[in-house]
């Protein structure tokens, strides 16, 4: 039981012998005494029991802040593994997305390629009809022009 427990009470704070309040502590007994009546023990050390109160109560806080940098220190590592995660996350989400557009982007390539190729040979497939034209247009002339030659 810790000292304020036992020593903050009206009933426990008054020596019995002597009708006084407590108000000296020895530390290594655990036990309050008022100062007609010291610890039996000379040997140990006395010290107000207003200061051991206090030192206890101290104890308390300190041993409280630390439960509560251990837990800001928790969520700080927790906070450090999440924004890790989503960094990862946003990466992974982003290569993907590359890959998806690059994807895309080859497929048109290749579309407007096929697309090129097929207007390439559409054309040279007209040029060879229109020099088939021209040849036969040659020869139809050749022709006219001997016959012209022979009315003439």
């Amino acid at each position: 039981m810790c000292i304020r427990d036992r020593y903050s009470t009206m009933e426990d704070s008054e020596c019995f012998e002597h009708k006084r309040t407590f108000n000296i502590y020895c530390e290594q007994c655990n036990e309050a005494f008022c100062d007609m009546c010291p610890c039996h023990n000379e040997s140990h050390l006395m010290v107000p029991l207003l200061y051991a109160l206090s030192v206890e109560k101290l104890n308390k806080v300190v041993d409280c802040s630390s439960r509560v940098l251990v837990a800001v220190d928790s969520a700080m590592q927790k906070t450090s593994r999440c924004i890790a995660e989503l960094r990862d996350d946003y990466a992974a989400e982003m290569s993907r997305a590359l890959a998806e557009h690059q994807k895309a982007i080859a497929a048109l390539t290749k579309e407007y390629e096929e697309r090129m190729n097929k207007m390439e040979e559409e054309m040279r497939n007209k040029v060879r009809d229109l020099e088939g034209c021209l040849d036969e247009y040659k020869l139809v002339k050749s022709k006219l022009e001997c016959k012209v030659s022979k009315i003439s």
